[in-house]
């Protein structure tokens, strides 16, 4: 198998697993919390944000997951707001 052929193997297996969710309980509602669900980046994903991981571990990592969070219905969550200084949830 071609090194091509064996990344695209493993980009498959990667994408089968399926989103990741973080629990967010401040933002929850009726005692349930907040659920936000994201695919694993990619690895050109991972080199967008290791600078600012490297940097500043938490705002790099906090970066990463408002740029790839969905809802349950895979709707972005923060959208074209995620660059404002202070929003009101």
């Amino acid at each position: 198998m071609s090194l091509i052929e064996q990344l695209r193997e493993a980009n498959k297996h990667r994408l089968a697993e399926g989103p990741q969710s973080i629990e967010v309980p401040e933002w929850g509602s009726d005692g349930a919390p907040f659920m936000i669900y994201f695919q694993p980046p990619t690895i050109a994903q991972q080199d967008r944000y290791l600078p600012l991981i490297m940097d500043n571990k938490s705002e790099g990592f906090v970066e990463m997951i408002i740029a790839r969070a969905r809802d349950a219905t895979t709707f972005r969550c923060f959208g074209v707001l995620r660059k404002m200084n202070s929003c009101a949830f």
